[in-house]
């Protein structure tokens, strides 16, 4: 199944604020999403229904699971994503 996916510009703003190689790390990851969960690092965060965490170098890309879309709603260093 293939996923359609939407970035938030809450998380174009914050991947702005990167590092370049870890910009392109974070896009290669999300290139890779509407083949979600196939080839990645993904988790699904306790006490949430639809919330996901994919883990890609020191970033964690927060996205929520819809029926056929994934949403990429935050994207943060791994000290500040659980906070």
């Amino acid at each position: 199944m293939s996923y359609d996916v939407l970035i938030e510009k809450n998380a174009i703003k914050e991947i702005k604020k990167f590092p370049v190689p870890d910009i392109q790390r974070i896009k290669e990851a999300i290139k890779k999403l509407p083949d979600f969960p196939a080839r990645m690092d993904v988790k699904k965060l306790a006490g949430t229904r639809n919330i996901y965490r994919i883990r890609t170098g020191h970033y964690r890309i927060l996205i929520e699971l819809e029926v056929h879309t994934v949403k990429v709603f935050a994207v943060f260093h791994r000290k500040k994503a659980y906070k």
